[in-house]
């Protein structure tokens, strides 16, 4: 792993709890590219899901289900970490917004890690549960007419 994406990694906080050896773990099961503004992290029904982890760049997030569901996502920082609980699909959409540096890692590939070593998985499900619950908070605190009017169209 190139050492500068061993400290962006280090800065995301999916895996800031992870060791330099589990980060190194993590980096070896995916594949490095560099994508141009516009590209869709969308992973097609009939393809295994994704996780992306920004290294550089942006990517601009929209969630359907969500009133104002747009977002921006900057580097370093994790797309498709629902991709690692069921039902293993991202509830948005994610487009670049500027060139990006990724790491493409197949969110199976994650889970069987985390199986085969129960040290990185609690570290890593931990985050990914204190995560959840954040935003989860954060529906509850709003309004119960915000939470129950329908999607804008």
């Amino acid at each position: 792993m190139p050492n500068d994406a061993l400290q962006l990694m280090k800065q995301i906080p999916l895996f800031r709890q992870l060791g330099e050896g589990e980060l190194n773990l993590v980096w070896a099961m995916g594949q490095e590219l560099g994508l141009p503004a516009g590209y869709s992290l969308e992973t097609p029904a009939d393809q295994p899901p994704v996780l992306w982890i920004l290294l550089e760049g942006r990517a601009d997030a929209t969630f359907p289900t969500v009133e104002d569901g747009h977002t921006t996502i900057y580097a370093p920082e994790v797309w498709g970490a629902s991709t690692l609980v069921p039902p293993f699909r991202s509830p948005g959409l994610a487009v670049t917004a500027t060139p990006c540096r990724v790491l493409r890692i197949y969110a199976r590939e994650v889970r069987m890690l985390a199986e085969q070593s129960p040290r990185l998985g609690v570290r890593l499900y931990e985050e990914l549960a204190t995560r959840f619950a954040g935003r989860f908070r954060g529906l509850l605190e709003r309004p119960l007419s915000e939470r129950m009017a329908p999607p804008a169209s």
